[in-house]
């Protein structure tokens, strides 16, 4: 059987200090047949000069430099050049395993119209300074309006699951690339927009490397940007008449009191409250339930401390 051509889109910017380490975990997978187009979004570090220099290491390396506007441009960029049957994306700063993409082509040989997932390791630093820390597991395919309903009700740090994915190009063409308005959660609405037409695999395994960094700064701006983008690809969810009105409204009020625990912990409580009142706003009933679930934890959790000192 012929060997399908996958092809391998890094969108960089500014990525000199990883660069290097991501597209070596490219070059070094078991399953070879790859193409890697690396897509340098306006970088002004020495990202361009790396890539230059890769390009003469491997004729399967192709690079293509452009102005800067965005992840989602630079992935589109990417995959409008490729010539592979599947498409997959690594991220300037993250590694896989090596055998990665061989064991996704596997599976999707069985299952040739679904898309491919696999588990997610996240790790920070390098060398012998690497940490491993939390793995992220994936929801489980059973029926369309079950996956949408899981997918939709993901939080943040669970949405990075669909850069594992492993697609045939054929089905981006069809429910169209990523959506360059969108400043985050990109990946997320793609993810969303291919469950309404196609199944999806898990392989699980954590086979891609999610560099997670410390200290990093987020900002109140940067959150309701991050809020206001995650609750307009609900509104896009909304126009496929899939999910019912309260399905809907319940995803949003999740959605609200997920951003309002991320102000909590960030002590900025006013936002925090405002979020809260929204998600009661918006669907009573289920904020209601969410927060007798939460009371009950917490007196279980109380029960057993006093159970276990006694």
């Amino acid at each position: 059987m012929t060997k399908a051509l996958v092809s391998i889109i890094i969108p960089a910017y500014n990525a000199a200090d990883t660069i290097c380490a991501s597209i070596d975990s490219a070059l070094t997978q078991s399953y070879t047949d790859i193409e890697i187009i690396i897509v340098d979004d306006g970088s002004t570090d020495k990202t361009a000069n790396i890539c230059r220099h890769y390009l003469n290491k491997d004729a399967r390396i192709k690079y293509i430099s452009k102005k800067n506007s965005g992840v989602s441009a630079a992935r589109n960029a990417g995959i409008k050049s490729a010539k592979g049957e599947f498409v997959s994306f690594l991220d300037a700063d993250d590694l896989w395993e090596r055998n990665k993409i061989l064991l996704q082509v596997a599976a999707s040989r069985k299952q040739p119209d679904a898309i491919i997932l696999t588990e997610l390791q996240r790790f920070s630093g390098d060398g012998p300074s690497r940490k491993l820390l939390s793995k992220t597991l994936l929801p489980q395919y059973t029926q369309k309006e079950e996956y949408i309903r899981a997918i939709l009700n993901l939080e943040n740090f669970e949405m990075a699951c669909f850069g594992t994915a492993l697609v045939r190009k054929a089905h981006l063409d069809a429910v169209g690339l990523f959506d360059e308005t969108l400043i985050t959660a990109e990946d997320w609405d793609l993810w969303l927009r291919l469950a309404f037409h196609f199944p999806f695999v898990n392989i699980d395994q954590p086979l891609r490397l999610y560099r997670k960094y410390t200290g990093s700064l987020t900002t109140q701006t940067k959150l309701e940007k991050t809020l206001h983008g995650q609750l307009y690809i609900m509104d896009k969810v909304a126009r496929f008449g899939v999910l019912s009105q309260e399905e809907l409204r319940s995803a949003k009020m999740r959605k609200y009191l997920e951003f309002a625990g991320i102000y909590r912990y960030k002590k900025m409580r006013i936002a925090a409250n405002l979020l809260t009142a929204k998600a009661i706003v918006t669907c009573p009933i289920g904020c209601g339930e969410q927060f007798r679930k939460k009371l009950s934890n917490k007196l279980s959790n109380i029960l057993k401390g006093i159970k276990n000192r006694g």
